[in-house]
């Protein structure tokens, strides 16, 4: 019971975060050195800014490739004229 009247217990160092676990990524290394190679579907150029990196991609006609760095590749993804080349 806590009434305020016993000493507190030393806790120093008796609550331990937990050891960290090995982290493993989703993202293949290559594809992080080389990035995510996508292509523009659409009919007329489309520029599209990363919205994590501020990077620039120029998809300036159909079919157009550009590899685009690996953080800001999730939100790519949900363009509509934009497709992920998958590579093996």
């Amino acid at each position: 019971m806590c009434c305020g009247t016993e000493p507190r217990a030393d806790l120093h160092g008796a609550i331990r975060s937990p050891e960290p676990q090995g982290t493993r990524s989703v993202i293949p290394p290559a594809a992080l050195r080389r990035g995510i190679q996508f292509e523009y579907l659409g009919t007329k150029g489309m520029t599209v800014v990363g919205p994590i990196t501020g990077n620039t991609y120029v998809f300036p006609t159909n079919g157009s490739r550009v590899n685009v760095d690996v953080r800001d590749a999730l939100s790519l993804i949900a363009v509509p004229q934009l497709r992920q080349i998958r590579t093996s």
